[in-house]
């Protein structure tokens, strides 16, 4: 979501891009979609213009496409991450360090099969998984 309101944060505050920016993320952390979105619609570049030079049309469709995965209010009085940086993380160095070794080549139910085993050795049930 912060890359996609960065990229948009060029176009609608030129002059302020990181400042524009930290006032829709402390907006969504609070909740408030809605005002979100109603205060980037100004900004939209015009129908038809391509993605790779709309970024705010971009952020508006993530956010709109994403409404339902952005509770940040219940997410943070969960303490739980609300970044994606822990999720890639861990596909990097739990899922692509040993499918996407040097020479490998995978089925796709094999590769499936692989990824259920490590990420439950990741999680601390591998013990579990046997008994």
């Amino acid at each position: 979501m912060s890359g996609y309101l960065g990229e948009a944060s060029k176009s609608v505050a030129p002059e302020t891009p990181e400042q524009w920016q930290k006032i829709p993320q402390c907006r969504l952390k609070e909740g408030v979609l809605p005002k979100v979105l109603k205060a980037m619609q100004p900004y939209a570049e015009e129908e038809g213009t391509p993605k790779e030079n709309a970024p705010v049309n971009n952020a508006l469709r993530y956010l709109e496409n994403r409404s339902e995965n952005l509770d940040y209010p219940t997410a943070l009085a969960k303490n739980l991450p609300i970044g994606s940086g822990l999720i890639e993380s861990g596909h990097r160095h739990v899922l692509q360090c040993r499918l996407k070794k040097a020479g490998t080549a995978w089925v796709p139910e094999n590769a499936h099969a692989i990824s259920q085993l490590r990420v439950v050795r990741s999680n601390g049930n591998w013990n579990s998984l046997w008994n």
